[in-house]
């Protein structure tokens, strides 16, 4: 039994405020419940991955990297190497160009012609119904995707996949799922939204009412402790720097 906790976005008070409402406690081994049943997971029968899912991603990824933990050299790799556009794949998710001439203007007033796409619901036909973050959907076509691109989409029948990188707004509940085995539980921590854990129990389908979440207690400046620790991290990061040089 795992409980899933997707990216933290850096607020470690909110980390250790859901972390002890889901029951954990220090000990010599770790940070551990009572009971021992269940292991905190940070984004089999479940599948875990920060922005999308991709079967071809991870074998390219295991192929390269045995032990699924990448070293120091492997931090350094460029990413037009394979391993690279794996790591790509797995943690931004897909976007694909846009087909000649549509494109659209981000929310920045930017205008792109490659487009996110909603990789975990399969069977969305069309360029409108295929696309993310894009304000104005009347500025793509109203016509399906070619089959290289409906081939990205989760299959309906695949394990459950748990996922973040999409941020969402909390607008007083968690939204309905992704699609029955997909659920994103990123709802922008960084931003003043909850930090949400999913608590998933082996074998059993995606269900709302598995959600633990934990909001912010206060809103304004940081604590005192927290600028002691990050005045402490920038000190640390200047001698870095200057012992590189």
């Amino acid at each position: 039994m795992y409980d899933f906790i997707p990216d933290t976005h850096g607020q470690r008070e909110l980390l250790e405020a859901l972390r002890a409402q889901l029951g954990y406690r220090r000990t010599a081994a770790g940070w551990r419940r009572p009971d021992a049943a269940r292991r905190l997971v940070f984004l089999g029968d479940v599948r875990a991955v920060h922005a999308a899912w991709d079967d071809d991603a991870v074998a390219r990824f295991d192929a390269a990297v045995p032990t699924s933990r990448l070293g120091v050299e492997g931090h350094l790799r460029s990413a037009k190497t394979d391993i690279g556009r794996a790591i790509e794949a797995l943690t931004c998710g897909p976007e694909v160009e846009s087909p000649e001439p549509h494109g659209f203007t981000d929310k920045g007033g930017h205008r792109r012609t490659c487009t996110r796409i909603r990789w975990w619901r399969a069977g969305d036909a069309t360029w409108r119904d295929i696309a993310v973050s894009v304000p104005d959907l009347s500025e793509l076509p109203d016509e399906s995707v070619p089959g290289r691109i409906s081939a990205m989409q989760y299959p309906a029948d695949a394990a459950p996949v748990l996922f973040g990188r999409y941020r969402k707004s909390w607008d007083g509940g968690p939204g309905p799922l992704a699609a029955a085995n997909a659920f994103c539980h990123d709802y922008s921590a960084a931003l003043d939204g909850p930090l949400v854990c999913y608590r998933h129990d082996a074998g059993e389908p995606l269900d709302l009412s598995r959600l633990v979440v934990r909001r912010r207690c206060r809103i304004g400046p940081p604590s005192q402790s927290a600028l002691a620790r990050a005045r402490a991290l920038g000190a640390q990061q200047l001698a870095w720097f200057c012992a590189a040089r």
